[in-house]
């Protein structure tokens, strides 16, 4: 593991500037009218092609693939077209993360413009756990579904699916996680991770799929209606699940974004004026760090109900009442999830230990994964939180990436009860007796090709130095439109040397660095996030080397450049 030099406390990373074709840069340049810098970070990252750079600069709807590619959409569609026709009862039971309760939205909304007699469930964090399960489809059949649709779950949901079967309902499952061994019997499952699933890409969000179901269903009504104003939640759930910004997904949260502005969702307004997120350019870091909070919260420490209700409703008094209610939720979230962290962090994992495993008895199930996050920012290596309750354990993993926990998982399987999610973030359950057992087992695990992925986090890979003597404003606006960043498409990074700190370094919320810094190009306002414990070492050292982003900020009406540092180190070492 990288190891900080005395006196200064993060530890060092090296920097390695990506090789680029000086010709592919040229005919980017005189192609596409681009500066010298933006023209790189494109071809740092592969994207030369004319139909590549036009596809990835103007995302069009154009370029979202049919919802019959997958090969079960067919049979999925023809259910619900005759449920709608004869009236019968659909219910759409979703998880209770954004992802989830935004692809229950997504579908709810679909079903219920064409006249259907729609409901919805979702699981309960804590009473229930994560999924689809029988008591699910018992409740699903005492409210007189005749379909249900799982979204966000069931890939795995063996025993509810033959529920399901036994009371002779419909299953639909609309998932996006990664299958078992075995296929649960359903009527259709429409998985993009699935091998023979059909569709040309895996990497959809659960809601993505949702909407690819409701877009089917929609195509083939008389209606004639796209869906295409449902791509706001769509982007919002398909950021806040982390699912690579590429492709489709690039797509759909490019139009999901623009179209914001337009909202008239009483829900979704009341949730972006109690989140302070203004109408103008919503931003992947808006959804990710003031609207996913919010909306996660209803499922972390309550019912996530009520932030489905808070979408549904058409009354915005209720809907202000229920973002109101979020917003104080996510408040007590916090306080909750930083409690955990602290504790957390007291159990420091050994300079050889490739994992980081913590558990504690009593933490809160519904921040867990929040920790897990924080705890692999810290210590860039996987983290897996363990929350102890009488005999029964239950945990999230995050990974880093390169490296897929699931595979981990599967191989310590022995010591669990029921793990599953994706090579990113996963959920597992266990008896408290076998955590201790556990932890060795997963400390042993695919050693070398963690070995190898904890290498690459050690090394940030840089996209450009930034340049002298250019307007940084100009810089900004441009790279702008390489956005939405996200997963799978960030933000590109910057080396910038012997900046000079001008004034004093002042520490945010306990947390954070602010700074502004002279440049080559000129002074510029910089950001730091959870790096307050540089700030005495930087009385000393006033000329530093970072890698940062170059992001435009809106603050008061106005719109200035700002670097987001990401790592940095006193100039020079």
């Amino acid at each position: 593991m990288a190891v900080s030099d005395p006196g200064w406390p993060i530890p060092h990373r090296r920097w390695r500037l990506r090789e680029t074709d000086p010709q592919a840069v040229s005919a980017l340049e005189s192609g596409f009218g681009l500066s010298a810098t933006t023209a790189r970070v494109l071809a740092a990252r592969g994207i030369t092609e004319h139909e590549d750079v036009q596809a990835y600069l103007y995302p069009s709807l154009d370029g979202l693939h049919s919802p019959f590619d997958f090969v079960q959409m067919e049979a999925a569609v023809d259910r619900l077209l005759a449920a709608l026709d004869r009236n019968e009862r659909i219910l759409v039971h979703g998880d209770y993360d954004v992802d989830g309760i935004t692809a229950t939205v997504v579908l709810v909304t679909c079903l219920r413009t064409l006249g259907g007699d729609v409901g919805y469930s979702v699981s309960h964090r804590l009473r229930e756990g994560y999924g689809l399960n029988p008591s699910s489809v018992d409740r699903a059949h005492e409210a007189g579904a005749k379909v249900l649709v799982a979204v966000d779950c069931g890939i795995t949901a063996l025993a509810a699916a033959e529920r399901a079967r036994q009371l002779g309902i419909d299953l639909i499952i609309a998932d996006h996680h990664q299958p078992g061994d075995e296929i649960p019997e359903a009527l259709a499952v429409l998985d993009p991770c699935l091998p023979d699933s059909g569709y040309p890409e895996s990497d959809l969000a659960a809601v993505g799929v949702a909407f690819k179901l409701g877009r089917g269903v929609l195509q083939r009504h008389a209606s004639g209606r796209r869906g295409t104003a449902l791509l706001k939640l769509v982007a919002i759930g398909t950021i806040a699940d982390l699912a690579p910004l590429r492709g489709e997904n690039r797509i759909i949260t490019h139009h999901g974004l623009k179209t914001l502005k337009d909202a008239v969702n009483p829900g979704l307004l009341a949730l972006m004026d109690v989140s302070g997120v203004g109408r103008a350019a919503v931003t992947t870091t808006d959804v990710a760090f003031r609207l996913a909070p919010r909306i996660n919260a209803a499922g972390r420490l309550d019912d996530a109900s009520a932030a489905i209700e808070m979408f549904l409703t058409g009354d915005p008094g209720r809907a202000r009442h229920l973002a109101k209610h979020l917003h104080q939720v996510n408040k007590q979230r916090q306080q909750l999830g930083e409690e955990i962290v602290q504790s957390a962090l007291e159990q420091e994992p050994s300079p050889e230990d490739a994992f980081v495993v913590a558990a504690g008895q009593g933490w809160h199930r519904g921040v867990i994964g929040i920790v897990a996050s924080r705890l692999v920012e810290h210590w860039r290596r996987p983290a897996i939180v363990i929350s102890i309750e009488g005999d029964e354990a239950h945990g999230s993993a995050r990974s880093i990436a390169g490296f897929d926990i699931l595979a981990a998982l599967r191989e310590a399987g022995e010591h669990l009860e029921e793990f599953g999610g994706h090579k990113q973030a996963a959920g597992i359950r266990l008896k408290a007796q076998n955590v201790c057992a556990f932890r060795e087992a997963i400390l042993a695990t695919g050693r070398e090709v963690l070995e190898d992925a904890l290498r690459r986090t050690e090394c940030l890979e840089c996209d450009a130095e930034l340049p002298a003597d250019v307007s940084l404003r100009d810089l900004a606006l441009e790279l702008g439109r390489l956005a939405p960043f996200g997963a799978g498409n960030r933000e590109p990074r910057f080396i910038c040397l012997d900046m000079m700190i001008n004034g004093d370094v002042v520490v945010i919320n306990g947390a954070h660095l602010k700074m502004k810094l002279s440049t080559s190009s000129g002074d510029i306002e910089a950001i730091a996030w959870r790096q307050a414990r540089v700030a005495p070492f930087l009385a000393d050292c006033r000329r530093i080397d970072a890698v940062a982003s170059l992001q435009m900020r809106r603050w008061r009406g106005r719109n200035n450049p700002q670097l987001v540092l990401e790592d940095f180190r006193p100039a020079g070492e």
